[in-house]
């Protein structure tokens, strides 16, 4: 609803940060209205129970609001299986899979939280609280200039075939596709650079400047 957007939004003009902020409320206030543990089917249960309260409360679709939340779990444990076990990121991914009420085991799936192992939930230890750094991130999200990581073990050299030479008419040459060995150069650069000091590549992202040159 508009009332709902107005109030999750919070001035900051930004649709994205608005549904980020309704995730958060709804899972603070999860956590105030139901003891968060049990098996998959508990709380299975007290989720569906708590988001039906929280839409009425706030005027929302609840089975949207269940798909929201369906999604951001799936999602969160597909980064968490992409992530470095002891890294930063995945324990605050592990943080918010057990904010849901599951934790990883060790085949890498969900599993239910024991009483024993319940402990309080932290939001501060999982959600970024910068806006201003959120912002910077979804907005490079979406530009041309991003470099995010790649697949396997980084290449000791790339070849690339020499162009073949073109000996038709000028009309053909004006239809022929742009050559796409400057993109491959740029991408070996950036791997060069990642491999120079030492970085994970699928744990890297790099800032361009426009130029082509690594920044």
């Amino acid at each position: 609803s508009t009332s709902a957007r107005l109030l999750f939004d919070g001035g900051m003009l930004s649709e994205p940060l608005m549904q980020r902020q309704l995730f958060l409320e709804w899972l603070t206030q999860f956590h105030e209205a139901e003891w968060v543990y049990g098996d998959k089917e508990r709380v299975f249960q007290a989720r569906r129970r708590h988001t039906t309260d929280f839409a009425w409360r706030f005027s929302l679709h609840r089975g949207r609001m269940e798909h929201v939340i369906s999604h951001v779990l799936d999602l969160s444990l597909r980064v968490f299986r992409a992530c470095g076990a002891a890294s930063v990121p995945a324990q605050q991914v592990r943080g918010l899979i057990r904010g849901l009420g599951y934790v990883v085991n060790d085949r890498g799936d969900l599993s239910g939280i024991s009483w024993e192992a319940w402990r309080e939930f932290r939001p501060d230890q999982v959600f970024e609280s910068d806006t201003c750094y959120l912002k910077a991130l979804l907005a490079m999200s979406f530009g041309d200039q991003l470099f995010i990581g790649g697949y396997g073990t980084m290449p000791g050299v790339l070849e690339l075939k020499e162009k073949e030479k073109d000996t038709k008419t000028a009309a053909a040459r004006a239809k022929k596709p742009q050559d796409a060995s400057a993109n491959v150069d740029r991408a070996k650069a950036l791997l060069s650079a990642m491999l120079e000091n030492g970085l994970d590549v699928r744990q890297t992202a790099v800032f361009g400047d426009g130029s082509g040159a690594p920044g």
